[in-house]
């Protein structure tokens, strides 16, 4: 699977593009802001592969359908920074809570970190999940306990964000 990263700027790779007379260009949403890439196309450093995102990878690799997503695959590095922000920058009462939810379509992904739910005041993630069930029956769900990742159900998804 190819994964469209962020480039630093914040931006996909789509929006960069090498021009005969203007050299390396972005013409995405940093233009005129501060993280402006002048210099093209640098995509975020992606070589920390902690162990849930092994595992996602794994789980991708391993199903039945391999290919997906097939498109926005920019949403597995969005879930990737995700993933890397809980680890790293939260405070202490939800450091080291990585367990998500985590639903694959053919077109991208959407990652719901359980570390979220204490502050979703709007129930955003349980909307998400029931969107997603509504409209994406042949998504796959997947459960990262902390330890090991799992195949799991729209119930077993609405279950799991219940009860926290």
């Amino acid at each position: 699977m190819r994964i469209d990263w962020h480039c630093v700027c914040g931006d996909g790779e789509s929006v960069h593009r090498s021009h005969p007379r203007d050299g390396e260009i972005c013409n995405g949403h940093c233009q005129r802001t501060e993280r402006e890439c002048h210099t093209g196309y640098r995509p975020i450093d992606h070589s920390y592969h902690p162990p849930a995102f092994k595992a996602m990878l794994a789980a991708l690799e391993g199903d039945e359908h391999p290919w997906w997503p097939a498109a926005y695959t920019c949403d597995v590095s969005s879930d990737y920074q995700m993933l890397r922000e809980i680890q790293t920058h939260w405070d202490a009462d939800i450091a080291g809570d990585e367990r998500f939810v985590w639903i694959v379509r053919e077109s991208g992904t959407q990652f719901l970190p359980l570390a979220y739910l204490p502050t979703d005041e709007h129930s955003f993630m349980r909307q998400a999940l029931s969107y997603h069930k509504r409209n994406h029956a042949e998504a796959r769900i997947y459960f990262w306990d902390g330890q090991t990742i799992a195949r799991i159900d729209y119930d077993r998804a609405e279950d799991i964000l219940a009860r926290r």
